[in-house]
């Protein structure tokens, strides 16, 4: 039993603004409930998208999976587009979220945060195997090419300052040739795109099962070599290598 009065202290002796606390609680918990609906929405659509296609599925359709009304989809997007924008937003919001860390890290030479980063990018797309699967399905169709750029473009927006900071430090370091970190990271942005189209059209095909599992991987390894080559080339690497084969057949 607390005698002495100078140590015994409630929320009212203390004069704190206790309405002040409860707005406060109650729009953090607003703001979580929206967050979590809005990530029902997002989950939603890409059943949607993955099971009927970009282009055949309607607003209608998404809102019938949920049970919700009209009104409720525009409470948080524009259009069907917004949709799959928020979600590749979403998805390099992810990879971001764990790749920062690694970038800050002051012990790792150049080279190495860029091994890392692949590694962590590859372990994270392990992660969310199934989305980023459905996601690529989604935008198969040629017919969604300005779509697959806009959310190119969303994706390098998060990812271009990390690599510029990389190259920066790498050549710096004498590990990278001098070249200009902004232009070099936008370019090898661009191929990295590529080299993730490239990678995916012969996962379809294994998938589809056009080509078996050792044809499948056999491909994958000639291709991942190639584009370590280029890139080594391309960023004129003094000291090591850059590493995009062994990070990749971790995750399949």
């Amino acid at each position: 039993v607390l005698t002495n009065k100078k140590n015994y202290h409630t929320i009212y002796s203390r004069n704190i603004p206790t309405v002040g606390i409860l707005e406060r609680v109650t729009f953090m918990v607003e703001k979580k409930v929206m967050a979590d609906k809005k990530q029902e929405f997002l989950a939603a659509a890409l059943d949607l998208f993955y099971e009927k296609g970009y282009e055949k599925t309607t607003i209608n359709d998404i809102i019938n999976k949920l049970g919700v009304s009209k009104g409720a989809f525009y409470h948080y997007f524009e259009s069907k587009e917004a949709v799959i924008e928020a979600l590749a937003t979403d998805f390099a919001l992810r990879i971001a979220s764990v790749v920062r860390p690694v970038i800050e890290r002051d012990d790792l030479p150049a080279l190495e945060k860029f091994n890392e980063t692949i590694d962590t990018i590859q372990q994270m797309k392990k992660r969310h195997r199934d989305n980023r699967k459905k996601i690529k399905r989604a935008l198969m169709n040629d017919e969604n090419i300005l779509l697959q750029k806009k959310i190119i473009t969303k994706i390098s927006e998060y990812f271009k300052p990390f690599y510029e900071n990389i190259i920066r430090e790498g050549v710096a370091q004498g590990v990278f040739g001098d070249t200009d970190p902004t232009q070099m990271a936008e370019y090898l942005l661009s191929m990295i795109h590529n080299m993730n189209a490239d990678l995916d059209q012969v996962l379809f095909q294994y998938n589809d099962g056009q080509i078996d599992r050792e044809t499948y991987e056999s491909i994958t390894r000639k291709k991942l070599k190639f584009y370590e080559e280029i890139f080594s080339r391309t960023l004129n690497i003094k000291n090591g290598r850059l590493e995009l084969t062994e990070p990749f057949f971790k995750i399949i």
